[in-house]
């Protein structure tokens, strides 16, 4: 049964009374639990069919001596997709970043709020980088994670745009480039 104040449905309606006919709202899909042995067996969830987008995604390798060695993009922007491969004739010791990336929901397209909701907040809660070797065959390995923020709640500290910038030592071996990796 859909309950009294369509929790479980929300941001969309339930029809016919039952959380299986949930209609959730636009950018939103339906999730459903059916596994009896899961704790939420049986409840229905509208959540994000979105993805975050990556607006920036610069990334300079920087070698022993200061050179520098930028990764290059097939179309001038500066998104991760568009990335391709950077050679170098040096071994970089760290790698220098810049990330940006948003998440938007446009919440004036959702039905009423229900009377217990009293806000909403759609955004980035976390945000990690994925450092992956290419090996010259092209196959990637996952070599580290950096997580740059986590938000233990999921929603007090969420934001719409993101911005992170750093650097990540590449000396340890587990980041040994061989001639021909990337």
């Amino acid at each position: 049964m859909c309950a009294w104040n369509i929790h479980f449905c929300w941001p969309g309606f339930c029809t016919g009374g039952l959380t299986e006919n949930c209609v959730c709202a636009n950018g939103f899909i339906k999730r459903s639990t059916i596994d009896d042995s899961s704790l939420n067996a049986g409840e229905t969830t509208c959540q994000p069919n979105t993805q975050p987008k990556i607006l920036i995604c610069d990334t300079v390798a920087v070698g022993p001596n200061g050179e520098k060695k930028r990764a290059k993009n097939i179309n001038a922007s500066n998104a991760c997709e568009q990335m391709i491969d950077m050679f170098g004739n040096f071994g970089p010791v760290r790698m220098a970043f810049i990330m940006e990336s948003e998440f938007l929901v446009n919440s004036s397209l959702f039905p009423p709020r229900p009377n217990f909701i009293l806000e909403e907040n759609f955004g980035i809660t976390d945000t990690t980088i994925n450092v992956k070797a290419k090996s010259t065959t092209g196959f990637y390995t996952d070599v580290s994670f950096h997580k740059l923020l986590v938000d233990t709640s999921s929603s007090a500290m969420v934001t719409q745009i993101r911005r992170d910038a750093g650097n990540i030592s590449v000396i340890d071996t587990k980041y040994n480039l061989q001639n021909g990796q990337a």
